[in-house]
């Protein structure tokens, strides 16, 4: 396996999805909300809610469903605080080979490895201390630090500007076609996690230099190889 991947400074993870499979958890909040609200769900199409901002996620709710009788920062705490109880009663597993790969990373860049994420800060710190990743992650970049939800770039330009690293010298694990989106946009190398999924290895090769099913399929020296100026 070949990479023109080279001169990486800074390595940017995405969070739900790419370090946690907790998209599951985001569906299972939404759909509850729903049917507590006596709204149907079916032929929802969830995917659409991957990778983005809780207030975000309001927001195309209710273009959905017009007859939510509560405005976008309701909806969005109302759906977040169900996330959020999921997430630390039934903690999601990690990526296969997440906490390795970050660990690799912020051994070749110790002062530019982070995290950056359309979750609210609560969410990060429970995943720095379930991951043990909290000695290894320069800080992270969450949904309550920013204003425009991935596919925007503000996140991964606000995370690079704090690391003082140029845009085109960072790397991007991601999952979520917005994730990439943002990445793209902001300038920056990508990587797509697809964990398999088809419609994802099509979304990896439409927009990721690089598209991988986890991190166990990344060679041991894959983060010198990438940080490398030849």
């Amino acid at each position: 396996m070949t990479y023109s991947i080279k001169n990486i400074k800074a390595i940017l993870f995405d969070m739900d999805g790419t370090l946690v499979d907790s998209e599951k958890l985001t569906e299972r909040a939404l759909l509850a909300l729903l049917t507590e609200r006596d709204i149907s769900t079916v032929g929802l199409d969830l995917v659409q809610f991957h990778g983005v901002t809780w207030k975000r996620i309001a927001t195309r709710l209710r273009q959905l469903v017009p007859d939510l009788a509560v405005d976008d920062t309701q909806l969005a705490a109302d759906i977040e605080a169900r996330f959020q109880v999921l997430f630390e009663n039934e903690p999601p597993t990690l990526i296969p080979g997440a906490r390795e790969a970050f660990v690799a990373a912020a051994r070749v860049c110790p002062e530019t490895t982070t995290i950056v994420t359309g979750s609210e800060a609560r969410a990060v710190e429970i995943l720095l201390d379930r991951a043990r990743l909290r000695d290894c992650c320069v800080g992270y970049t969450s949904s309550d630090q920013y204003h425009q939800s991935k596919p925007d770039p503000e996140s991964y330009l606000m995370a690079a500007r704090r690391l003082g690293v140029a845009a085109e010298h960072c790397l991007v694990f991601e999952d979520s076609r917005p994730g990439l989106l943002a990445a793209q946009a902001a300038g920056m190398w990508r990587i797509a996690i697809t964990c398999g999924s088809p419609d994802r290895v099509r979304q990896a090769q439409d927009l990721a230099h690089l598209g991988i099913d986890d991190y166990t399929a990344l060679p041991a020296d894959f983060f010198d190889s990438v940080a490398r100026t030849d």
